[in-house]
């Protein structure tokens, strides 16, 4: 995610030059929107690039992406979903990273494995296993999870 934001900055963001060099701004969503799909896929989005463009026309054309912090977890997360190419972890991180929502809990690999075990769940569902997640860790599951998450990486708990 790093390497593809800061190729989006440095190829079609703002630069401003600074005593310690120079910084890029991430490009605007009416940049993004009217920026052909060849050129975000030559800067590494891949199969991302058309969902970039549509998501990004979107809110060129009014989805308001600062109303999400004001609005209750369910109904920004459906909203969000609603956006071409987001899907529940995606909707997640923006809402625990972005919007202050600390009951978002993104569910990766790492994260379905860890609470799949914990709960003993054979399907990794992800949808379900971050509901009964969050059900057991409260409305502090996002930040909770930031610490599971780097503790199943780092070897040190297991599911």
């Amino acid at each position: 995610i790093r390497k593809l934001c800061l190729a989006l900055q440095t190829n079609l963001g703002e630069r401003f030059d600074t005593p310690r060099g120079a910084l890029f701004a991430m490009p605007g969503p009416e940049k993004i929107a009217n920026c052909p799909e060849e050129t975000l896929r030559a800067l590494g989005t891949g199969y991302r690039a058309p969902y970039l463009i549509q998501t990004a026309r979107r809110v060129a054309d009014g989805f308001d992406l600062n109303a999400l912090s004001s609005m209750e977890y369910a109904e920004a997360h459906r909203k969000l979903i609603e956006l071409p190419g987001v899907g529940d972890k995606v909707a997640d991180c923006v809402l625990l990273f972005g919007c202050r929502h600390s009951e978002a809990l993104p569910v990766d690999v790492w994260m379905a494995r860890l609470i799949a075990g914990w709960l003993g769940e054979k399907e990794a569902n992800r949808t379900l296993l971050a509901r009964r997640a969050r059900e057991i860790l409260g409305k502090n599951a996002g930040i909770a999870q930031q610490f599971l998450f780097h503790a199943a990486r780092m070897g040190e708990i297991s599911g």
